[in-house]
């Protein structure tokens, strides 16, 4: 499962809402200039579509975006209303990513190069080193604190 807020005055709500399926695609550093650029312009006045190879999956009507190191196809489960967007809780249905992208079977984040975007200083990031490993960092405080 997977959650998606959108601000109800973007485009992509229509397509959310009637076809209640959406994708998830994370963008390489690479592909700074052209993403930044989609948050520039609105797909009511522009087919952002035409910048990269799109293909479905699926479910048929989540498009994703080919030249991103990894996608997800999802489908809405739960709308959540609120003043100025919408959270959407979708069910993950399938996910894609190239071979080249992965370490022993797995997406590698450093092999994606993913692009990050803090707000409210709307900057872009890429991962930095690694720091820590879930579910074993916290072991030992797990101890102390519960014996």
């Amino acid at each position: 499962m997977i959650g998606c807020g959108v601000a109800k005055h973007h485009y992509s709500t229509h397509g959310l809402i009637g076809n209640k399926t959406f994708s998830i695609n994370t963008p390489t550093a690479a592909m700074l200039e052209k993403i930044d650029y989609c948050g520039l312009v609105s797909g009511k006045d522009t087919d952002k579509s035409t910048l990269f190879k799109v293909f479905y999956g699926e479910l048929k009507t989540a498009p994703m975006i080919r030249e991103c190191s990894f996608c997800m196809e999802c489908r809405v489960t739960t709308i959540i209303e609120n003043p100025t967007n919408n959270l959407y809780i979708a069910e993950i249905v399938a996910s894609y990513t190239e071979e080249s992208d992965m370490t022993d079977g797995k997406p590698d984040i450093r092999k994606m190069d993913p692009i990050l975007l803090t707000m409210p200083d709307n900057r872009y990031w890429r991962v930095g080193n690694h720091i820590g490993d879930a579910w074993s960092t916290g072991k030992s405080l797990q101890e102390t604190l519960i014996g």
